[in-house]
């Protein structure tokens, strides 16, 4: 890019991704929406987490909770966080959901992720919120 900043990249099957940011920490995921992440999902998500996402007999809710937690995972830097413990989330959220917001233990604070539908793919984004 010629410019310092923060990137993360993505991908999955055919889908590529890369989002860039000159002032902040960012982490992007993509996913192949299936149910998939349902067969794990007491593995990333504690219960009250999981009351919160939809069934929506797709696997969109809950390809979107497991992308976001993938994308905060990135933002903080990779370092030892569990998906499971150190990203809650807070909100219902649904098949449709545009973004979700998400208490992350070691910050302390709420962080949002948002979303994009592409080709039967969903694209989770974050931004390291100061």
């Amino acid at each position: 890019v010629g410019q310092d900043g923060y990137i993360s990249i993505s991908h999955s099957g055919p889908m590529v991704g890369l989002l860039y940011c000159s002032a902040s920490h960012v982490g992007l995921d993509i996913e192949r929406i299936s149910d998939r992440p349902a067969k794990i999902a007491r593995r990333f998500m504690q219960e009250q987490e999981l009351v919160l996402v939809d069934n929506d007999g797709g696997g969109a809710a809950i390809t979107r909770a497991w992308a976001s937690k993938e994308a905060l995972f990135k933002v903080l830097g990779q370092n030892c966080y569990t998906f499971r413990d150190d990203f809650l989330l807070t909100a219902k959220l649904h098949a449709k959901s545009l973004s979700a917001t998400f208490f992350v233990r070691p910050l302390s604070c709420n962080q949002i992720v948002f979303f994009m539908d592409v080709e039967g793919y969903c694209i989770a984004y974050s931004i390291l919120q100061s």
